[in-house]
């Protein structure tokens, strides 16, 4: 897994669409922090003054008196690293976030990288959501480090892993889980990933069938990661109980030894998804699904009767999804 992140980091990498560095002028300047993930420069870059710094996520100030834990010790310490320095900046796709911000790796004139800063000192979680960010298996294990240490955010409650039997006091919340897959599922193209017997209520993964083209190219089978022990990172939002939607490979992380099974089901999911990229029309798992049913058995190597007739008896009733991820 970690080999498969580093080329994907690598392919990142020479995806790269720009850098702060013009040749007709000095570097910006940092002229204020806002909060630990964010700067404000003295001269636009690529339209505009705000950079996000991509891959983190810091406690939030909020309004006056409802700061998150450490989250003036997140924006101290980042004042501190880049305040009144010259930065340069290093974009992939998308470029910016749906505020406007130029998103990206930063980097004082002095080559040092703030993510890597921040994460170090234990004040920044990693966060995954679509593409994952240039050098993101290093992140991961400077995260890593920092929370075997003890570091920052590690060192208070409001932070610590969970659990799939604690994950739902932390509904609508970035969260960092830890648990044994108890069922891998595939469901009209979407698989499913339950921590647990009821998954009407237990935890959940959800990743979406046009986000498993990124798993092929990873070699991750997410069907196989049933039985497995996995870290999983994401915004937490309520569907038959707490679920994380994951988009990319890199927001898991195997804790146990590499998986072995059948053949990857990637492609075959990926022909028979009507509902591909649709994130609020699905189904959560379902027992009785003859979509279930068909996967189960071709993984078996059984005969498997023509598309539809096991759905037409079986099929559970489409259901509206509400709600939605913080980006």
């Amino acid at each position: 897994m970690r080999s498969a992140l580093r080329r994907i980091a690598a392919m990142t990498v020479g995806l790269l669409l720009a850098t702060t560095a013009a040749a007709d002028g000095p570097q910006p300047r940092v002229v204020a922090v806002p909060d630990g993930a964010t700067l404000y420069l003295d001269r636009a870059v690529q339209g505009t003054t705000v950079i996000r710094l991509a891959g983190i996520d810091v406690p939030g100030l909020g309004p006056a008196g409802d700061a998150e834990p450490l989250a003036a010790e997140a924006r101290a310490a980042l004042s501190e690293i880049a305040g009144d320095r010259h930065v340069q900046v290093a974009t992939g796709r998308p470029g910016r976030d749906r505020y406007g911000r130029l998103v990206g790796q930063a980097y004082r004139a002095d080559g040092l990288w703030l993510q890597g800063a921040m994460l170090t000192r234990g004040l920044a979680r990693v966060r995954v959501w679509g593409d994952p960010p240039e050098r993101i298996a290093e992140m991961l294990a400077l995260e890593s480090q920092a929370r075997a240490h003890g570091r920052g955010l590690w060192s208070h409650p409001a932070y610590a892993v969970r659990t799939a039997e604690t994950i739902h006091r932390h509904i609508n919340s970035f969260q960092i889980v830890e648990g044994r897959v108890q069922r891998a599922a595939a469901v009209r193209g979407r698989v499913f990933l339950n921590y647990g017997a009821d998954w009407r209520t237990d935890f959940t993964v959800a990743i979406a069938a046009a986000d498993l083209s990124r798993f092929a190219e990873a070699g991750l089978d997410p069907l196989r990661l049933e039985g497995r022990r996995i870290r999983v990172r994401g915004w937490v939002r309520s569907w038959n109980g707490p679920l994380i939607d994951v988009t990319h490979p890199a927001a898991i992380e195997i804790l146990e030894a590499p998986m072995t099974g059948p053949p990857s089901l990637l492609p075959l999911l990926q022909q028979q998804a009507p509902f591909a990229g649709d994130m609020d029309h699905a189904e959560k798992e379902g027992h009785g699904s003859g979509k279930i049913d068909r996967v189960e058995r071709q993984r078996a190597g059984q005969e498997v009767p023509p598309e539809g007739v096991v759905e037409q008896h079986r099929a559970h009733p489409l259901e509206h999804v509400g709600g939605g991820q913080r980006p």
